[in-house]
Formats: C-alpha cells, structure tokens, sequence
C-alpha cells in the first residue's frame, strides 16, 4: 500500500477544535506502507506528522515545504453537473481553480484522466470494464 504523486497544502496550522494539520500524516503504520514522489506545503512548516509508525518512514523523493502556488483555491459549493455530459465539462473549472503555479508542483496533483504507466497496486479487472471516458486513469 502507498500514495505517490499527490499535491497536498493546508491552509491552516490549527482545525477548529484546536488540533495540528499536517499535509501528510500517517499513524500506525509500518515498513511496508511507503510514500514517495508527493508534493506537500504544511502551513507554518506542519509538512509531515508521524504517530506510532514502527519501520515506517518517508520517501526521500517527496518534495516537502515548498508552496504549489495553486491558482485560486477555496472551497466551493457541491456542484451541480445537469446538462454537462462528462465529470470533465462538470468540474473543470475546478481543476484549474487547483493547479499549481509553481514549476516544481506542475506534475503533482490532478491530472487529466487517460492512461498511466503499469502500477502493480491497480486492480487489473477495471482494465477490462468499460468505463465513460475521462473518468479514471486506467493503470493498465
């Protein structure tokens, strides 16, 4: 089990009930759980938070406390998504709302469905179904 490739910000040091955020955070995990390749920006250096992890530790290839820039996030309403015809044409407008204007960042995050490199942790059967395009990233 792992994450790669995530764009991860906070905007905040503290939730509402007064608790540290961290961009990335994992609790009881061990070494065979592995993160690498993520961008992550904890507001006021609150990058990465370990708790009773065992042999777990980040991958030296995540890119940690370096702002993405995102183009104009906020937290929208849910949206509404008649008459669009894909996931695509409903929420694109989001999708550019949260890419990153840092060169460092560009890779990170969400990118436009289509197919991936082989990724050993994808379940194989979805490679067989039959799904509209542009919703998933088909790992096959």
């Amino acid at each position: 089990m792992g994450e790669e490739y995530n764009l991860v910000t906070t905007s905040s040091a503290k939730q509402c009930a007064g608790n540290s955020i961290y961009a990335l955070s994992v609790y009881g995990v061990n070494g065979t759980v592995w993160t690498y390749d993520n961008f992550a920006f904890g507001y006021d250096s609150q990058n990465t938070s370990k708790y009773a992890y065992g042999t777990f530790g980040w991958g030296t290839s995540n890119t940690l406390g370096q702002d993405p820039y995102l183009q104009n996030a906020y937290t929208p309403a849910a949206p509404y998504c008649a008459g669009t015809g894909t996931v695509a044409n409903c929420m694109g407008w989001l999708m550019t709302n949260f890419t990153p204007n840092a060169t460092s960042a560009k890779g990170y995050g969400h990118q436009w469905p289509g197919i991936k490199a082989y990724n050993p942790l994808f379940p194989q059967w979805v490679c067989n179904v039959n799904l509209p395009s542009g919703l998933i990233a088909k790992e096959c």
